[in-house]
């Protein structure tokens, strides 16, 4: 489980790095739509984590990229909010017979499966993420328009690392 834990936590590592130094500079659209590959790792965490680790490393892993971006807390409270929310997305999309990996992947899941499993996690966390953002400005169809085209954006990304990294274990 230490081995386990030590792998995903260097992938995240990987990942805010990835997005701190290259895909925050990276927008579509004016502006309107941005990557945050980030969360990647935080779908694809094992599903044998217990939740207080995943609460834990979405924290510390939304906390570095508020460290990065200057965004005092929004970007923690969005990854809290995607991992706290990750086990009820499971519990709606889960076969009967169960997944035949621990590992959520195209390869355990199947492209449908994962495909919803994944947009509806990002689409959590894009909402609250933009709602946040744009909440005290009342602009909800600004802070609606980010989430959308920020989430079919960080979707393709999120494809994309999935069919290149399908002959490993591990993102």
């Amino acid at each position: 489980m230490i081995g386990l834990l030590l792998k995903n936590i260097l992938g995240i590592i990987g990942f805010i790095l990835l997005q701190v130094l290259i895909l925050n500079h990276v927008s579509l659209f004016n502006g309107w739509a941005q990557p945050f590959l980030y969360i990647y790792p935080l779908i694809a965490l094992p599903l044998i984590l217990p939740k207080r680790f995943l609460l834990l490393i979405g924290f510390f892993t939304g906390l570095a990229i508020d460290l990065f971006t200057h965004t005092p807390g929004v970007h923690a409270s969005a990854a809290v909010t995607l991992v706290f929310f990750r086990p009820f997305v499971l519990k709606i999309i889960r076969p009967r017979e169960g997944f035949e990996s621990y590992n959520p992947s195209i390869k355990s899941m199947g492209v449908a499966k994962y495909f919803t499993y994944s947009g509806l996690l990002v689409l959590i966390h894009h909402f609250w993420l933009f709602g946040l953002l744009y909440f005290s400005t009342g602009l909800i169809l600004t802070a609606i328009g980010h989430a959308l085209l920020s989430s079919g954006f960080t979707l393709i990304f999120i494809l994309l690392v999935q069919l290149f990294s399908q002959n490993k274990k591990t993102f």
